[in-house]
């Protein structure tokens, strides 16, 4: 994985309830996970960290890019 943003959040989904279904699918524990770049998650409340804040009517572009291999 390759990004611009500072940060990688991973998401589990390991506190999802059995009734929890993604395209009808019912969700299990360690079953798969999810990968969020970003900003540092707490910025908007901690002075110390850069700025998150978007100004009225700039863009926004950050870079992402995922590879996956099988051997």
């Amino acid at each position: 994985m390759e990004t611009d943003e500072p940060y990688v959040v991973l998401y589990t989904g390991n506190m999802l309830e059995d009734t929890f279904r993604i395209r009808g699918i019912p969700c299990q524990k360690h079953l798969g996970l999810c990968l969020e770049t970003q900003h540092p998650p707490n910025a908007i409340h901690n002075q110390q960290l850069p700025s998150i804040l978007l100004e009225k009517d700039k863009e926004y572009h950050s870079k992402t890019r995922f590879t996956f291999t099988v051997d």
